[in-house]
């Protein structure tokens, strides 16, 4: 529903149901679930509405932060949410639905866990950042999953990556190199070309080394003219367990699973701002 006025909204312990894009994200919409509610839930004053069922995230918004207990963001739950400008999603989160980050405009920087396992259909489409690392563990990517991502110059596929949607970069004018580190060349939908015909002379394809041959002759990738290969034995996913990960807390002491968009929190022991003032 679309309510350009509502600022907040809280979900009574009788409802039983919520579906797809039920609550429209206003920018800053506040969320909340009565307790007692057995289906749903707002865990941690995460600000936002969660599946208890299957700790599926089903609603959020601008001012929402994402539990580690979340293992489902569900479709559509922060599409046109306008003031995300980065996200890290939690370690244990597996599934990312179809449209789940839709026309979040200005999210730049993404950050994906090691146990992410599928990404839907147009999941992050037209966002704003240039370069995405898909981790070690990832098996499926939907059609469309990041088609109008103007800004992308570089993307990389992990060694698991197993079946990619149609037109996954449709309308990327700006990508000029990917990097697959899967030694079989992951399949392509047919269909809408993995994304636009005339980015199949300019975009660099690397893949490990030994594997240029099998690459040119599989029906969608063999359409690179510019296929290199190289050893990537020694790339890691920047969701490597050796990363340093930092602990976020309010100024309450509490600990945060997210850095807050807006307003004061203490990483690494000093205080600092978040990117939404």
């Amino acid at each position: 529903m679309m309510c350009p006025k509502l600022v907040g909204l809280a979900i009574p312990k009788s409802v039983e149901h919520i579906g797809i894009n039920g609550i429209f994200a206003n920018s800053d919409m506040k969320l909340s679930v009565e307790e007692g509610n057995p289906f749903y839930d707002s865990r941690e004053d995460c600000n936002a509405v969660i599946a208890s069922q299957n700790d599926s995230l089903v609603q959020g918004s601008n001012l929402s932060r994402i539990p580690p207990s979340v293992k489902i963001i569900g479709d559509l739950s922060f599409g046109g949410c306008l003031d995300i400008t980065s996200l890290r999603l939690p370690e244990g989160l597996t599934t990312i639905g179809n449209e789940a980050f839709s026309a979040c405009y200005n999210l730049a920087e993404l950050s994906l866990p090691s146990t992410l396992v599928r990404i839907g259909s147009r999941g992050f489409y037209y966002c704003a950042f240039s370069e995405v690392t898909l981790s070690e563990g990832l098996k499926s990517i939907g059609s469309y999953a990041f088609q109008f991502c103007r800004n992308m110059k570089q993307v990389r596929f992990p060694q698991t990556v197993r079946s990619i949607g149609e037109g996954v970069f449709d309308r990327c004018v700006a990508l000029d190199r990917i990097t697959v580190l899967a030694t079989t060349p992951p399949e392509v939908a047919t269909g809408q070309p993995m994304l636009p015909e005339e980015e199949y002379a300019t975009t660099v394809l690397t893949v490990p080394e030994g594997c240029e041959e099998t690459y040119r002759k599989h029906k969608v990738w063999g359409r690179f003219k510019n296929i290199v290969e190289r050893d990537l034995t020694a790339i890691h996913s920047p969701s490597d367990a050796t990363k340093k990960q930092r602990t976020t807390y309010d100024l309450s002491g509490r600990r945060l699973s997210a850095r807050p968009m807006k307003g004061l929190y203490i990483e690494d022991g000093k205080v600092r701002v978040g990117a939404q003032k």
